[in-house]
């Protein structure tokens, strides 16, 4: 079974600037850029990666929790 890698991504301000620090390592997020309202995004191309959006004051606990 081949692992599955989360990624806890920042809503708000920091939004624009990860979502280009992703494409430009090649795992873009579809609607992650444009400000998509859905909290579970697919990395385009990638099933191995699974994405979720935070507050990023909610990030560190999440990702505690295995979110």
């Amino acid at each position: 079974m081949p692992a599955m890698i989360k990624i806890a991504l920042p809503a708000g301000d920091l939004r624009t600037a990860v979502a280009g620090l992703l494409d430009a390592v090649g795992l873009p997020v579809e609607g992650y850029g444009e400000g998509s309202r859905s909290y579970r995004l697919a990395a385009r191309g990638n099933s191995a990666f699974t994405t979720r959006v935070f507050r990023e004051k909610d990030i560190p606990v999440q990702v505690a929790l295995g979110n």
